[in-house]
C-alpha cells in the first residue's frame, strides 16, 4: 500500500482506497487498474491545486496565533501600566502620610489638588487645629523626603536628604530672610507646582 496524489484535490490518498476522502473523487478506474502511483513529497506547491475551502484552511490556523500573541503582549501592558499606577499611587501615599504626621489631627488631614513630578508633591491640605476646628485649605509643599514647606509657615526638616539637613534648611531661609516667607513660596509653588 502506498500513498499517492489524488488528481483532483492533491491530497495524499491510499492506492487501495476506491475515492478520495477529501474530494470524493473516483481513483480506481473500471477495469480495476490503480491510477498511477507518484510521490506526493516531491510535488512542488499543491496549495495552488487545493480548493478555496482546504487553502483557506490554513490562514484560519494563523488566526489563533495572531489573537495568542496579542492576548500575550496585551497582559505585559497591563501588568506595567498596573506596576506604575501602584508605584505612583505609593509615592502619593507616602507624600500624604508624611504631611498627616507634622499637622495636629493626623487622621483629620484632607487633600485636594494633588500634584507631583519626580522630586516634588504639591497639594492643598485641610486638618483640624487642636481645638477640633479646620483650618481651611492651604498650600503645601513636600520636597521628596526632605522639607516640607505649608503655605504661611516656617519650612519643616522631615529627614532622608542626601546632603545634611542644614544645608536644605539653610538654602530655603536664606531665600525667605532675602525674599520674604510668602514670595518664596508662591515662587517655590510656581516652579513646582504650576
Amino acid at each position: 500500500m502506498a500513498l499517492i496524489a489524488c488528481p483532483e484535490c492533491g491530497r495524499e490518498v491510499s492506492s487501495v482506497a476506491n475515492a478520495c476522502p477529501s474530494c470524493a473523487y473516483p481513483l480506481q478506474a473500471r477495469g480495476g487498474a490503480t491510477p498511477q502511483v507518484t510521490d506526493v513529497s516531491a510535488t512542488q506547491d499543491t496549495s495552488k491545486s487545493l480548493p478555496p475551502q482546504v487553502r483557506n484552511m490554513s490562514d484560519e490556523l494563523k488566526a489563533p496565533q495572531l489573537f495568542s500573541r496579542v492576548v500575550k503582549w496585551g497582559m505585559i501592558v497591563g501588568v506595567a501600566a498596573i506596576l506604575g499606577i501602584g508605584l505612583y499611587y505609593n509615592y502619593y501615599v507616602k507624600a500624604e502620610n508624611q504631611i498627616r504626621e507634622l499637622r495636629a489631627d493626623p487622621e483629620s488631614v484632607v487633600f485636594k489638588n494633588r500634584k507631583t513630578s519626580l522630586e516634588y508633591f504639591c497639594a492643598e491640605a485641610n486638618a483640624k487645629n487642636r481645638m477640633g476646628g479646620y483650618t481651611g485649605y492651604k498650600r503645601v509643599i513636600l520636597k521628596k523626603d526632605e522639607v516640607v514647606f505649608f503655605e504661611d509657615e516656617t519650612p519643616v526638616y522631615i529627614g532622608g536628604s542626601k546632603y545634611p539637613w542644614e544645608i536644605a534648611i539653610i538654602e530655603i531661609k536664606t531665600k525667605i530672610l532675602e525674599s520674604g516667607l510668602e514670595k518664596v513660596f508662591r515662587e517655590m509653588w510656581a516652579e513646582h507646582c504650576g
